[in-house]
Protein backbone atom coordinates (compact mmCIF):
# COMPACT_ATOMS: atom_id res chain seq x y z
CA UNK A 1 0.00 0.00 0.00
CA UNK A 2 2.68 2.10 -1.29
CA UNK A 3 -0.01 5.15 -1.37
CA UNK A 4 0.27 5.74 2.14
CA UNK A 5 3.16 7.77 2.48
CA UNK A 6 1.82 10.28 -0.39
CA UNK A 7 1.08 13.74 1.20
CA UNK A 8 2.62 13.06 4.68
CA UNK A 9 4.33 15.88 6.72
CA UNK A 10 5.45 15.39 10.02
CA UNK A 11 4.24 17.94 12.64
CA UNK A 12 6.25 18.66 15.31
CA UNK A 13 4.69 21.28 17.32
CA UNK A 14 1.63 20.53 19.09
CA UNK A 15 -1.93 21.60 17.98
CA UNK A 16 -1.42 21.17 14.31
CA UNK A 17 -2.57 18.80 11.92
CA UNK A 18 -0.73 16.00 9.74
CA UNK A 19 -2.42 16.35 5.97
CA UNK A 20 -2.50 13.32 4.49
CA UNK A 21 -4.53 11.40 1.49
CA UNK A 22 -7.86 10.23 2.07
CA UNK A 23 -7.24 7.26 0.93
CA UNK A 24 -4.18 6.89 3.85
CA UNK A 25 -6.84 7.59 6.39
CA UNK A 26 -9.02 4.64 5.00
CA UNK A 27 -5.94 2.60 5.05
CA UNK A 28 -5.84 3.30 8.96
CA UNK A 29 -9.50 1.98 9.34
CA UNK A 30 -9.12 -0.92 7.22
CA UNK A 31 -6.01 -1.99 9.49
CA UNK A 32 -7.95 -1.17 12.40
CA UNK A 33 -10.93 -3.65 11.04
CA UNK A 34 -8.28 -6.38 10.79
CA UNK A 35 -7.05 -6.33 14.09
CA UNK A 36 -10.84 -6.94 15.67
CA UNK A 37 -10.75 -9.55 18.14
CA UNK A 38 -6.95 -8.84 19.39
CA UNK A 39 -7.42 -8.95 23.09
CA UNK A 40 -6.58 -6.28 25.61
CA UNK A 41 -2.99 -5.92 26.85
CA UNK A 42 -2.12 -3.60 29.61
CA UNK A 43 0.27 -1.29 28.16
CA UNK A 44 0.13 -3.03 24.73
CA UNK A 45 1.23 -1.06 21.37
CA UNK A 46 1.65 -4.31 19.34
CA UNK A 47 -1.00 -7.18 17.41
CA UNK A 48 -0.50 -9.42 20.53
CA UNK A 49 -2.38 -7.18 22.33
CA UNK A 50 -3.35 -3.24 22.83
CA UNK A 51 -4.82 -1.17 25.18
CA UNK A 52 -6.59 1.80 24.04
CA UNK A 53 -3.96 4.44 23.32
CA UNK A 54 -2.08 1.66 22.38
CA UNK A 55 -4.40 0.14 19.58
CA UNK A 56 -4.45 4.14 18.27
CA UNK A 57 -0.45 4.55 18.49
CA UNK A 58 0.04 1.63 16.85
CA UNK A 59 -2.36 2.62 13.67
CA UNK A 60 -1.39 6.22 13.51
CA UNK A 61 2.58 6.11 14.43
CA UNK A 62 3.61 5.68 10.59
CA UNK A 63 2.06 9.22 9.58
CA UNK A 64 1.75 10.77 12.57
CA UNK A 65 5.26 10.03 14.22
CA UNK A 66 4.99 12.39 17.24
CA UNK A 67 1.33 10.84 18.48
CA UNK A 68 1.42 10.60 22.34
CA UNK A 69 1.36 7.31 23.49
CA UNK A 70 -1.31 7.94 26.40
CA UNK A 71 -5.04 9.20 25.62
CA UNK A 72 -5.01 12.24 28.26
CA UNK A 73 -2.05 13.52 26.11
CA UNK A 74 -3.93 12.41 22.71
CA UNK A 75 -6.48 14.83 23.09
CA UNK A 76 -4.39 17.79 22.84
CA UNK A 77 -3.11 16.81 19.48
CA UNK A 78 -4.48 18.50 16.35
CA UNK A 79 -7.96 19.88 16.67
CA UNK A 80 -10.74 19.90 18.70
CA UNK A 81 -14.12 18.96 16.39
CA UNK A 82 -17.55 19.57 17.06
CA UNK A 83 -20.14 17.12 17.79
CA UNK A 84 -21.85 17.13 14.55
CA UNK A 85 -18.48 17.46 12.64
CA UNK A 86 -17.23 14.54 13.21
CA UNK A 87 -15.01 12.12 10.94
CA UNK A 88 -13.65 8.95 10.16
CA UNK A 89 -10.13 8.50 11.69
CA UNK A 90 -10.97 11.58 14.31
CA UNK A 91 -10.30 10.30 17.85
CA UNK A 92 -13.06 10.32 20.78
CA UNK A 93 -11.83 10.69 24.49
CA UNK A 94 -13.88 9.48 27.39
CA UNK A 95 -14.08 9.67 31.06
CA UNK A 96 -14.57 6.15 31.91
CA UNK A 97 -13.15 5.96 35.60
CA UNK A 98 -14.57 7.59 39.10
CA UNK A 99 -13.40 11.08 37.68
CA UNK A 100 -15.94 12.33 34.91
CA UNK A 101 -13.03 14.50 33.77
CA UNK A 102 -10.03 12.86 33.55
CA UNK A 103 -9.42 10.93 30.38
CA UNK A 104 -8.75 7.61 30.46
CA UNK A 105 -9.73 5.92 27.30
CA UNK A 106 -9.43 7.08 23.35
CA UNK A 107 -11.61 5.09 20.50
CA UNK A 108 -11.33 6.04 16.53
CA UNK A 109 -14.75 6.96 15.26
CA UNK A 110 -15.28 4.74 12.32
CA UNK A 111 -18.24 6.62 10.63
CA UNK A 112 -22.20 5.51 11.01
CA UNK A 113 -22.17 5.96 14.67
CA UNK A 114 -19.32 3.31 14.97
CA UNK A 115 -16.82 3.63 17.37
CA UNK A 116 -13.50 0.83 16.63
CA UNK A 117 -11.66 0.64 19.98
CA UNK A 118 -9.43 -1.76 22.38
CA UNK A 119 -11.76 -2.44 25.70
CA UNK A 120 -10.24 -2.86 29.24
CA UNK A 121 -13.66 -4.81 30.54
CA UNK A 122 -17.57 -4.42 30.00
CA UNK A 123 -19.72 -6.76 27.97
CA UNK A 124 -17.21 -6.74 24.98
CA UNK A 125 -13.24 -6.39 25.53
CA UNK A 126 -10.53 -6.31 22.98
CA UNK A 127 -10.50 -4.79 19.87
CA UNK A 128 -14.44 -4.09 18.95
CA UNK A 129 -16.53 -1.78 16.57
CA UNK A 130 -19.58 -0.46 19.07
CA UNK A 131 -22.30 1.94 18.91
CA UNK A 132 -20.61 5.55 19.61
CA UNK A 133 -24.37 6.26 20.89
CA UNK A 134 -25.11 3.83 22.75
CA UNK A 135 -25.50 4.95 26.83
CA UNK A 136 -22.58 4.04 28.05
CA UNK A 137 -20.45 5.98 25.26
CA UNK A 138 -22.31 8.68 25.22
CA UNK A 139 -22.41 9.66 29.07
CA UNK A 140 -18.65 9.72 29.66
CA UNK A 141 -17.79 11.30 25.95
CA UNK A 142 -15.24 14.06 26.44
CA UNK A 143 -13.88 15.55 23.41
CA UNK A 144 -13.20 14.56 20.00
CA UNK A 145 -9.48 15.75 18.20
CA UNK A 146 -8.66 15.33 14.28
CA UNK A 147 -5.13 14.57 13.98
CA UNK A 148 -4.83 13.58 10.42
CA UNK A 149 -6.83 15.74 7.88
CA UNK A 150 -7.36 14.67 4.73
CA UNK A 151 -6.61 16.23 1.99
CA UNK A 152 -9.31 15.50 -0.57
CA UNK A 153 -13.49 15.34 0.81
CA UNK A 154 -14.76 14.03 4.10
CA UNK A 155 -13.88 10.57 4.34
CA UNK A 156 -16.44 7.50 4.19
CA UNK A 157 -16.37 4.84 6.10
CA UNK A 158 -14.55 1.78 5.05
CA UNK A 159 -17.18 -0.85 3.83
CA UNK A 160 -16.25 -4.44 2.12
CA UNK A 161 -14.01 -7.22 2.59
CA UNK A 162 -11.92 -5.98 6.13
CA UNK A 163 -15.89 -5.95 7.79
CA UNK A 164 -16.56 -9.32 6.42
CA UNK A 165 -13.39 -10.61 7.22
CA UNK A 166 -12.87 -9.20 10.69
CA UNK A 167 -16.66 -10.75 11.48
CA UNK A 168 -15.18 -14.46 12.16
CA UNK A 169 -12.77 -12.88 15.06
CA UNK A 170 -15.17 -11.13 16.91
CA UNK A 171 -13.95 -9.86 20.07
CA UNK A 172 -14.59 -12.18 23.55
CA UNK A 173 -17.55 -10.93 25.49
CA UNK A 174 -18.23 -11.61 29.25
CA UNK A 175 -21.46 -13.90 28.92
CA UNK A 176 -23.15 -15.31 26.10
CA UNK A 177 -26.17 -13.21 26.08
CA UNK A 178 -23.48 -10.41 24.65
CA UNK A 179 -22.34 -12.92 21.92
CA UNK A 180 -24.46 -12.61 19.11
CA UNK A 181 -24.30 -8.57 19.92
CA UNK A 182 -20.55 -8.70 20.10
CA UNK A 183 -20.36 -10.51 16.42
CA UNK A 184 -22.67 -8.61 14.43
CA UNK A 185 -21.21 -5.18 15.88
CA UNK A 186 -17.76 -6.49 14.79
CA UNK A 187 -19.14 -7.23 11.23
CA UNK A 188 -20.26 -3.65 11.45
CA UNK A 189 -23.85 -4.44 11.92
CA UNK A 190 -26.27 -1.90 13.72
CA UNK A 191 -27.24 -4.59 16.60
CA UNK A 192 -26.70 -1.98 18.77
CA UNK A 193 -28.89 1.06 19.18
CA UNK A 194 -27.81 3.30 16.40
CA UNK A 195 -30.31 5.42 14.37
CA UNK A 196 -32.50 2.81 12.56
CA UNK A 197 -31.84 -0.12 14.93
CA UNK A 198 -34.33 -1.62 17.36
CA UNK A 199 -32.01 -3.87 19.64
CA UNK A 200 -29.92 -2.70 22.12
CA UNK A 201 -26.15 -2.61 22.44
CA UNK A 202 -24.68 -4.61 25.67
CA UNK A 203 -23.54 -0.85 26.53
CA UNK A 204 -26.88 0.36 26.79
CA UNK A 205 -27.31 -1.18 30.42
CA UNK A 206 -23.45 -1.42 31.72
CA UNK A 207 -22.82 0.59 34.78
CA UNK A 208 -19.58 -0.47 35.71
CA UNK A 209 -15.97 1.66 34.90
CA UNK A 210 -13.27 0.79 32.84
CA UNK A 211 -9.85 -0.81 34.79
CA UNK A 212 -8.09 0.04 31.97
CA UNK A 213 -6.59 3.65 32.48
CA UNK A 214 -4.00 3.60 29.59
CA UNK A 215 -1.69 6.42 31.88
CA UNK A 216 -1.59 3.98 34.98
CA UNK A 217 -0.96 1.20 32.35
CA UNK A 218 1.86 3.11 30.62
CA UNK A 219 3.53 4.61 33.61
CA UNK A 220 3.39 0.61 35.17
CA UNK A 221 5.05 -0.19 32.63
CA UNK A 222 7.68 2.10 32.10
CA UNK A 223 8.64 1.84 35.55
CA UNK A 224 8.45 -2.29 35.67
CA UNK A 225 10.27 -1.74 32.37
CA UNK A 226 13.27 0.53 34.38
CA UNK A 227 13.33 -2.20 37.44
CA UNK A 228 14.44 -4.96 35.13
CA UNK A 229 16.86 -2.85 33.43
CA UNK A 230 18.30 -1.75 36.72
CA UNK A 231 18.34 -5.76 37.95
CA UNK A 232 20.36 -6.58 34.85
CA UNK A 233 22.77 -3.90 35.27
CA UNK A 234 23.71 -4.64 38.63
Amino acid sequence: MSFRRFMVFVVLVPGLLVPLAAQSIAFILNQAAEFIGTPYIRGGTDPQGFDCSGFVFYLYKADFPTIPRVSRQMASAGEQVLLDEWQAGDLLFYATGTDPNRITHVAIWYGDERLIHCISNGPETGVVITSASSRYWRQRYVTARRVLSPADSPLEPPVGDSLSEASATAAPTLDDSSSSASSSTAAGLTTDSSPGSAELSPWDNYEGLLTGDDYQNWKTAEDEAFEEFKAHSE
